[in-house]
């Protein structure tokens, strides 16, 4: 729709999910080449679900990755009765010298699938995670109205943040005005930490925070929960226990480059 330096707004026309991601996650890198940052914000797309993939995407090609979405006003903090931010997931992603390092989360408790799949079935929601019209918290899947932002005042803040970096920072609609998919806020940004092609140690340097991080000692005995180990190893015994499609699907789509090239 429009652009200026690092900065490009992006109309998905009502395309599938995927595709639209597509279509931002390309112009963040070409920004990125270019300007060293790239920051594509997206609207008017269907959800493509997992944020994770778009910035595991922009890792391997050598950026450190950073995706990010708002939605209906579906989330308040502790108290409240009026529901005024959305849920405002976030995933980035770190190269490092083997696996990168991925993070996707959400920025209230208990995402709102967990409240989705209470209503279909019999289970009680989290504690503390959700509340009713009155701004008290219900385990009641059919009671609640609004999903609590994580971390108190400061976790708040984090999701006041990406409501603004998916709202007003392309003049995309914010809390109330966000009524459906369509006028839902996304934002891609990817960060070249090459400085114009010189060779850093920044994929080494993660490795080797990465390794510290493994070393950790828990008072239980269990090692460090580190981000994104735990849906890797899943992810990992998921496809050794299934049988590949006759003809799997590729995609993203094959491009002229690799990540060995630096292209996404």
């Amino acid at each position: 729709m429009r652009e200026h330096g690092a900065l490009a707004a992006v109309d998905a026309r009502r395309e599938i999910g995927p595709v639209s991601a597509d279509q931002a996650v390309r112009p963040a890198a070409d920004r990125a080449r270019t300007w060293g940052a790239g920051i594509a914000g997206m609207i008017n797309t269907q959800r493509y679900g997992v944020l994770s993939p778009w910035t595991e995407r922009l890792a391997r090609a050598g950026f450190l990755g950073t995706v990010m979405n708002t939605s209906r006003a579906d989330s308040t903090v502790a108290g409240a009765r009026t529901p005024f931010l959305g849920v405002n997931p976030l995933s980035y992603t770190v190269p490092t010298r083997d696996e990168p390092l991925v993070v996707d989360m959400s920025t209230t408790k208990s995402p709102m699938g967990v409240l989705w799949e209470a209503r279909r079935g019999s289970a009680k929601l989290p504690r503390e995670s959700f509340m009713d019209l009155d701004g008290e918290f219900t385990r009641d899947p059919h009671k609640a109205a609004s999903a609590m932002a994580f971390g108190g005042h400061k976790g708040f803040s984090v999701s006041l943040l990406i409501q603004i970096m998916t709202g007003s920072l392309f003049d995309f609609p914010m809390g109330s005005d966000v009524d459906s998919t369509w006028s839902t806020g996304y934002t891609f940004i990817a960060i070249d930490p090459y400085f114009g092609g010189t060779l850093g140690n920044f994929p080494e340097d993660n490795a080797n925070l990465v390794r510290s991080m493994e070393g950790v000692t828990m008072r239980d005995g269990r090692p460090l929960r580190i981000p994104g180990r735990g849906s890797s190893e899943r992810h990992r015994a998921t496809l050794a226990s299934s049988s590949p499609p006759r003809s799997p699907p590729r995609w993203p789509p094959p491009s002229n480059g690799s990540p060995a090239d630096g292209s996404c």
